[in-house]
């Protein structure tokens, strides 16, 4: 799967596969992928105001800034929702993500805010 997205030049609503393969006794098949900072369920629980628990200070304060940089979060309403444009914009990469998946004839088995960057 590596050598598949790699070959294709990768997708920027993608997380990097850096190695892929089978454990040595072939029971199980890995994937090695890149490290992000947060995920699309941080960037919910900061935008509606809520702390991330597991981030450092550093993670949440560019989560804070990515949410004003974006102007996806609406300030005058409370609580504070994401616009429809901002909601569009993320489910829109998430398409985009998926579909070039499928190109390749290949599946996410488990897309959740939490698998989402």
């Amino acid at each position: 799967m590596a050598n598949i997205f790699g070959q294709a030049g990768g997708h920027v609503n993608l997380v990097k596969i850096l190695k892929d393969g089978w454990f040595p006794d072939g029971t199980y098949f890995f994937i090695d992928m890149e490290l992000c900072a947060f995920d699309l369920a941080d960037f919910i629980q900061v935008a509606y105001g809520h702390p991330v628990s597991n981030s450092s200070t550093r993670v949440h304060s560019q989560l804070l800034s990515l949410s004003h940089a974006v102007e996806e979060i609406s300030s005058s309403t409370s609580p504070r929702q994401l616009r429809f444009s901002g909601i569009t914009n993320i489910l829109t990469q998430i398409t985009a993500g998926v579909k070039f998946m499928h190109s390749y004839n290949a599946i996410h088995r488990d897309l959740k805010p939490g698998n989402g960057t």
